[in-house]
């Protein structure tokens, strides 16, 4: 089985991921914004990104029409793990995502039973641990700031800092998991969860444990700080620094698994990390940079008791970015060695001891 995808399987694999973003119809605007300008910053020599972008957001083709465009079978096992991620990157999973994917699928051809496998754990993946918390008022008034008690502000912070870095180096070594396309492939066509004695995992949803790591990154950062968290409280507050839940697993996608289409990546504060860390480096390095850079904008914002405003915020990210970018080659042999400490089989569990 071949891992190489064609020029074909590209456009289609990346109509198919603008079709999975906007299945559920209810993306804001700055999600959908972001979205097109990640689309409008790849570059493909024998396709136009923004044409197949128009034609899936305006004028989408049948499932099976697109389906029927992907030449390769790791494409095609591809494409429904990239719905999958995508449709779930927000830890819900609607109605009409459900019925995107089931077409999908069915399109594919893929056993019912390998791909309801597959949505299971990715599911359990992004249903993230965090408290529902009552009476958590909306950020419309602020609360003041309580480090533990005996706790120095300073102290709270080296213990903000401390995590915030463990974090990075997680999310960057998760990124360098070895995982094949063939890899891929051979657990959602055959069915195939095992490779000799190990158990591998789909490299799909190593990558896509990062943003709700990162989700408990912050929620931990702000119980630091005196604060309790909900999981909408930290999806808004993602959101306000331009760290989009679902434009941020179709960025990975392209700069990833499409990986020849990449040229340039378009605005917002993920687009500037790709202009000054991802073109030079590796998706470890996008994934440990984007990580710090939003420990550190978290821990600024509950320290100072969340009275910095959202357009404040947005700097302080990109800001925090141009520091990871260097900090990441200092930090390269201990993201290395965290790799020897995973086993992709035990992904969950991880998670879920952060």
């Amino acid at each position: 089985m071949t891992n190489t995808l064609t020029e074909t399987d590209r456009g289609a694999l990346l109509a198919l991921c603008v079709m999975a973003a906007y299945a559920d119809g209810e993306n804001d605007d700055c999600e959908r914004d972001e979205v097109k300008r990640i689309v409008e910053g790849l570059d493909a020599p024998r396709f136009d990104p923004v044409l197949v972008y128009k034609e899936a957001v305006t004028q989408p083709q049948p499932i099976a029409d697109t389906v029927a465009r992907l030449e390769s079978p790791v494409a095609r096992a591809m494409a429904y793990e990239m719905a999958v991620c995508i449709c779930g990157a927000d830890g819900v999973l609607d109605e009409r995502e459900k019925a995107f994917l089931e077409q999908l699928r069915s399109a594919l051809g893929l056993k019912p039973s390998s791909a309801a496998e597959f949505l299971k754990q990715a599911e359990a993946i992004t249903a993230l641990p965090l408290p529902v918390a009552q009476g958590i008022d909306d950020g419309s008034f602020e609360v003041a700031v309580r480090p533990a008690e005996g706790q120095s502000v300073a102290a709270v912070n080296a213990e903000s800092d401390k995590m915030i870095l463990n974090y990075s180096i997680l999310n960057g070594a998760l990124e360098l998991l070895p995982q094949s396309l063939a890899t891929m492939a051979s657990i959602l066509v055959m069915g195939r969860r095992n490779c000799g004695k190990k158990t591998l995992l789909p490299q799909s949803l190593t990558t896509m444990a990062i943003i709700p790591l990162q989700m408990k990154m912050v929620y931990r950062i702000g119980k630091q700080h005196g604060f309790e968290l909900d999981r909408g409280h930290i999806r808004d507050f993602l959101a306000t620094v331009d760290v989009g839940l679902t434009s941020q697993v179709v960025e990975d996608y392209a700069r990833k698994l499409l990986g020849g289409l990449i040229g340039k990546f378009g605005g917002g504060s993920m687009g500037k990390l790709g202009r000054g860390v991802a073109e030079q480096a590796t998706s470890s390095a996008f994934s440990f940079a984007s990580t710090y850079a939003l420990g550190q904008v978290a821990k600024q914002y509950y320290a100072g008791g969340r009275k910095v405003a959202g357009i404040q915020l947005k700097e302080l990210f990109s800001s925090s970015l141009v520091e990871a970018k260097s900090l990441h080659s200092r930090y390269l042999p201990q993201i290395q060695e965290r790799v020897k400490t995973i086993n992709p089989s035990d992904l969950l569990p991880l998670i879920k001891g952060q």
